[in-house]
C-alpha cells in the first residue's frame, strides 16, 4: 500500500469566525497560513507539526473551500477584500490579532 503524499497534522480542525480553520502550537509568534482558492488547509499537510514547534499555527480554509464551504460570507460578492476581513475576523476571534503574524500562503 502506497503512502498518502499529504501528512495528516495533529492540530485539530474547528471553525472560528465562520471558516474552518486549523490551530497547533504555541507562543507569541503566529504563523497563518492562508490556502490557495480551490483549496484547503490540509494542503500543509505536516507543515503544522513542524511549525507548531515554533510557534502558534494557525491555518485556514479560504471562503467557500474546505471546511469553509458554508460560510456565511458566501450569501455577498467574494472578492479580495472579503478574503482579508475574513482572515482578520479568525484572528480577532482567536484573540490573536495584536501578535506579530507572518503570512505564508500559496496558488494566491
Amino acid at each position: 500500500m502506497r503512502a498518502s503524499r499529504i501528512a495528516l497534522a495533529t492540530a485539530l480542525r474547528r471553525q472560528v469566525a465562520d471558516l474552518g480553520v486549523r490551530i497547533h502550537g504555541a507562543g507569541d509568534v503566529v504563523v497563518v497560513l492562508l490556502s490557495g482558492l480551490a483549496s484547503s488547509e490540509r494542503l500543509w499537510g505536516g507543515a503544522y507539526d513542524v511549525l507548531g514547534q515554533h510557534a502558534r499555527v494557525v491555518a485556514i480554509d479560504p471562503i467557500g473551500f474546505g471546511a469553509s464551504m458554508e460560510s456565511a460570507a458566501l450569501a455577498r460578492e467574494i472578492d479580495a477584500d472579503a478574503h482579508v476581513d475574513a482572515v482578520l475576523a479568525v484572528l480577532t476571534a482567536l484573540d490573536l490579532h495584536e501578535l506579530p503574524a507572518m503570512i505564508v500562503g500559496h496558488s494566491m
